[in-house]
């Protein structure tokens, strides 16, 4: 469970210098590589002037604040697996939109607490990408993590840049998937 609680306020304008990972096809993906939603309708998030709160307490999040994550897998895992995902992690950051409550990204360890942690999912919803949301999110993951001796993840290569620029080193791995563990989204 989460240990610490740790919330801060940013305020995001639509044009950061920032960029978030783009939204990388995995495997059970279904979308081509590079497609990606492009563009956005006036009045949408990016032309608004957000404020993100970063929080570790994910105790109260409810389900009808998750929605839009799992982009293009065949089978996403439910809002209450999600929900059940993020309290169960040893550690999980949350991006919050103070402006509607709902969370725009996120990022979760698996850890034994002692000396190694693994970082299996980290995402931010298309409409709120290339703002440095996900820089914040493993910036502060990274922070919470900064007593163990590994903190590793797997990615797919074009996001390497990216963990990269955090200090992380290329490693080799190995995955197993059974989509029928997930409940699928409601």
């Amino acid at each position: 469970m989460n240990e610490t609680k740790d919330e801060t306020t940013e305020r995001l304008g639509p044009s950061l210098p920032q960029s978030d990972p783009p939204s990388a096809p995995t495997p059970w993906d279904t979308r081509a590589a590079g497609d990606r939603p492009s563009g956005t309708a006036l009045g949408s998030p990016r032309q608004n002037l957000d404020v993100i709160t970063y929080t570790t307490d994910v105790e109260d999040l409810r389900p009808d604040q998750l929605g839009g994550f799992f982009v293009g897998w065949s089978t996403p895992p439910s809002r209450h697996q999600f929900a059940a995902v993020l309290r169960s992690s040893y550690r999980a950051v949350v991006a919050l939109d103070s402006t509607t409550g709902r969370v725009v990204g996120f990022i979760t360890a698996i850890s034994d607490g002692v000396l190694t942690a693994f970082l299996p999912w980290l995402e931010v919803l298309p409409d709120y990408q290339g703002r440095g949301i996900g820089t914040q999110l493993l910036s502060r993951m990274l922070a919470e993590l900064d007593h163990l001796y590994s903190v590793d993840l797997i990615c797919d290569p074009q996001l390497r840049k990216f963990y990269e620029r955090a200090g992380m080193i290329p490693l080799q791995g190995m995955g197993l998937r059974d989509t029928d563990a997930l409940d699928g989204e409601s």
